[in-house]
């Protein structure tokens, strides 16, 4: 399976055909129109057009489903929506440091390498810093957000985490995470 991200444009369009096939329009031109408002893009002739033909290839790709005249994402649609969603999470930030350092291991197999470097992206994205080798580090509570992010990519029995009172490079970590 492959865990490419979707181009940007066509996550856009995802996300505002998820909030219009949850209202009334489903017809494809009401469709078209509501897209095009909502992308803030002109409603010209060439514009509906493109609109439409990328409504197309959504749908070969399998992101939206189309009975009859109504559209519908799909469950790969949704499936990406809710992948998507990882990207936004975020760690809360107490105001105050509690003096214990939060560590995440994991040792992920071979045959699940390519899933490795987009665990390894998210990590980054949430904040985490390298350690050493398979050990990533943070001074505040990570768990639940990692967590979410290992199940969706069949990771959680992979993953371990430690919580350490004391740890090499203290204040060098300190003052990279401005505790």
């Amino acid at each position: 399976m492959a865990h490419r991200r979707p181009a940007t444009e066509t996550l856009t369009l995802l996300k505002v055909a998820a909030r219009i096939f949850t209202g009334s329009i489903h017809s494809p031109s009401g469709v078209v129109y509501a897209i095009l408002n909502a992308t803030d893009k002109e409603e010209t002739i060439s514009n509906r057009e493109k609109m439409k033909r990328k409504l197309q290839t959504m749908r070969r790709q399998g992101y939206l489903s189309k009975d009859g005249e109504h559209y519908a994402l799909s469950k790969i649609g949704l499936h990406t929506l809710e992948k998507e969603s990882l990207w936004t999470l975020s760690i809360p930030t107490p105001k105050k440091h509690d003096g214990f350092w939060r560590l995440l291991v994991f040792d992920i197999p071979k045959e699940k390498s390519r899933v490795r470097i987009v665990f390894v992206r998210h990590l980054q994205n949430l904040g985490l810093q390298f350690y050493q080798r398979s050990v990533w580090i943070y001074p505040y509570s990570f768990e639940r957000e990692v967590r979410q992010v290992a199940k969706e990519y069949g990771l959680l029995p992979h993953i371990s985490f430690i919580t350490a009172m004391q740890i090499d490079k203290k204040a060098e970590l300190c003052k990279k995470f401005r505790v």
